[in-house]
């Protein structure tokens, strides 16, 4: 019995329905989309996107080798960021761009670009797949408006919807060399999976088992040349990955959180809760209200008519499906009764290289492509009754995302400079910008948007020093006594002041070479008490500011 489907060729009139994806593409992103040079897509108030948009930032000034020894951020700590962030995989890609474009028109481009990317791979799997062109449309935009996608778009991690592009490709590939005996397409899937890997380090492990069920099903179906194209589709793809794989191996000792297990207490946000606690956070039934999933009847109705027929046209699609949702729900699985049975993900922190994925509903980026080719499936089927149905569902898709999904419209931060930028291109050298990032102030976050522009090196970091996934070279600084009052002064209540010795206080200061501090207090919007409180607490320490920056009051350690 036949288990995989045999892909055909592509259906005329690809071209239409790639630029139909890029139409959708334009309007899933409006309105950063048109123009592209005033916004960046994403949330303003949510700490992701202008960490994004900074790894692209760094890589495009520092370059590769740069980003293994930076001291942009957490100065004068020097930082891998290759290590704790990943391969910066799409920052390479945006590179140009953002030299042609600037800042943040490069960066929009990119995102549109990639929203459309993603979709020519789904439509391209599903033409071949379906040997439909309508099925090739309704899978593209299926794929555009999938609710876990454009939730990480919405939260700026642009990253994870860049590696999206691949899955698709990497399946269609996969299972032409199995089906076809081409070693090219063994090769051709493995690189896939090394692309995808490279953007993100556990879409190798979400995909790897997606990927990995097509070579289990054929093997069942005794596919002659299973073995030798298993082994050419895993010899290409690591010889891509060894490198770098071997790299972020060496330095995981610098990861922080990797000691963690399931009922380790870590910091997250403003809260201690076990990382058992946290993970039911992210799973599957928890984030149903935040677009995770998604109530898109559409959506669901499409792919199940997709079903309809052999099980060989649907059954790597279904298995991908079940697995992506499987991985989501997290560590447990909650049976009627309240009864919990051990799931999957379970598992993941017992494993060295996959202790540091914290994040369950990531598997559904398993299950998007799955579903996007069997709902062009469903309007395949629509077509053949009514030739009119098939085109219509695409856009329907489209407003229904609109209409039943929270992060429609796409959610939008300024990206031209602003007042802080001018007052922070004054000057020169390292500088602390106050208050720092935390969760209580997370407009301080922008400081990362802002220094795109004015280019000075931060003595910031933008999470709480003391959490589990901050660098260890970052708590070693955070942990002197000059930076510990000035946390403090965020985090108080009422006023209080600093009580030790101010010179020997401000001395690491001085020794690294940082000449000014900062006081945003156009983050204080609307608390006119909580600054003056704060005031009170950081010029204990620091003095009267030497002047007056918009909306910063600079203080001077020379």
């Amino acid at each position: 019995m036949a288990l995989l489907p045999r892909l055909g060729a592509l259906p005329s009139g690809m071209v239409k329905v790639a630029g139909a994806l890029l139409v959708s593409a334009v309007l899933i992103l409006l309105p950063t989309s048109l123009p592209p040079w005033e916004h960046y897509p994403g949330y303003d108030n949510f700490p992701d996107l202008p960490g994004t948009v900074q790894n692209h930032w760094l890589l495009h000034t520092l370059g590769l080798m740069g980003m293994t020894h930076s001291s942009m951020q957490m100065y004068p700590a020097t930082i891998d960021l290759v290590v704790l962030n990943g391969f910066p995989l799409d920052a390479i890609a945006s590179w140009p761009l953002a030299a042609l474009l600037g800042w943040p028109a490069g960066f929009v481009v990119f995102n549109l670009l990639t929203l459309w990317a993603v979709g020519l791979s789904s439509a391209w799997l599903a033409g071949r797949w379906w040997g439909s062109l309508q099925a090739a449309l309704v899978a593209g935009i299926a794929h555009q408006v999938a609710a876990p996608l454009l939730r990480e778009l919405a939260y700026g991690r642009s990253t994870q919807v860049f590696g999206a592009i691949f899955a698709p490709l990497a399946l269609g590939l996969l299972l032409e060399a199995m089906t076809t005996g081409r070693s090219t397409r063994a090769v051709g899937a493995g690189v896939m999976l090394a692309l995808s890997t490279l953007t993100y380090w556990f879409f190798g492990f979400f995909y790897g088992l997606g990927l990995l069920t097509v070579i289990v099903l054929a093997g069942i179906e005794r596919l002659p040349k299973t073995p030798q194209m298993s082994c050419i589709f895993a010899i290409s793809c690591l010889t891509i990955l060894v490198l770098p794989m071997g790299y972020t191996a060496e330095g995981l000792s610098n990861q922080a959180g990797l000691e963690a297990s399931l009922w380790s207490v870590v910091d997250h946000g403003s809260e201690s809760i076990p990382l058992a606690t946290l993970l039911e956070h992210r799973d599957l039934t928890n984030n149903l209200s935040q677009g995770i999933v998604g109530l898109t009847p559409l959506w669901w109705l499409l792919a199940g008519l997709g079903l309809a027929g052999r099980p060989r046209r649907w059954l790597v699609l279904g298995l991908w499906t079940g697995l992506g949702l499987l991985l989501a729900a997290g560590p447990w699985l909650t049976l009627p009764g309240e009864f919990l049975l051990p799931g999957p993900f379970a598992l993941v922190p017992d494993v060295p290289l996959l202790r540091r994925l914290w994040w369950p509903d990531r598997g559904l980026f398993l299950m998007m492509p799955a579903v996007a080719v069997l709902a062009g499936g469903g309007a395949a089927a629509l077509s053949r009754r009514w030739w009119w149905a098939g085109w219509a569902v695409g856009p329907l898709l489209i407003v229904e995302a609109f209409v039943a999904l929270p992060n429609l419209p796409m959610p939008t931060t300024s990206g031209t400079p602003s007042e802080r930028v001018k007052a922070l291109s004054a000057g020169t050298g390292p500088v602390l910008v106050l208050p720092q990032g935390s969760t209580k102030f997370k407009l301080a976050h922008r400081i990362l948007l802002d220094q795109i522009h004015h280019g000075r090196p931060l003595v910031n970091g933008t999470m709480p020093p003391d959490s589990e996934t901050a660098p260890q070279a970052f708590q070693r600084i955070s942990s002197l006594l000059v930076l510990q009052h000035l946390y403090a002064c965020a985090e108080g209540g009422e006023p209080f002041r600093f009580s030790d010795a101010r010179d020997d206080a401000l001395e690491p200061l001085w020794r690294f070479g940082v000449s000014e501090v900062h006081v945003d207090t156009g983050i204080f919007a609307g608390m006119e008490t909580t600054l003056a409180n704060y005031l009170v607490c950081v010029e204990s320490l620091l003095g009267e500011p030497i002047e007056i920056r918009g909306p910063h009051r600079v203080y001077g350690l020379d």
